[in-house]
């Protein structure tokens, strides 16, 4: 079986200014420096976008802070609905799916979010 991977779009012109400025500044860097290496430049740019995740994390850490209330909403009916008398209630199997569900997807989310 063969599976057809499309090749990559091209980069926009800024990423390719903002690529040259890079660039220019990493040679600067070196010539001012000369013991740094490939390993100091591949860290240093590894930093940079760990910092500007950080910096644009304001709507991740909203969707993580709304997950995590959700879960917490599902259980806490979940424990109203069970404390309730002990009789099986035919919703308590679609609350605990959901509550797993939302807990399922906050997993996902803070696993994707840490990369």
């Amino acid at each position: 079986m063969v599976v057809f991977m499309p090749p990559p779009p091209p980069p926009s012109r800024r990423a390719v200014e903002l690529g040259e400025r890079l660039t220019e500044l990493l040679r600067e860097s070196l010539k001012r420096d000369p013991n740094l290496n490939a390993r100091d430049v591949r860290q240093a740019l590894h930093i940079a976008a760990a910092n500007l995740r950080r910096d644009e994390g304001g709507l991740g850490a909203t969707v993580i802070a709304a997950l995590g209330a959700g879960v917490l909403v599902l259980a806490g009916l979940l424990f109203f609905v069970q404390r309730g008398g002990g009789r099986f209630d035919p919703g308590q199997p679609l609350l605990l799916g959901g509550v797993v569900l939302l807990v399922s997807l906050f997993v996902v989310v803070v696993i994707l979010m840490r990369r």
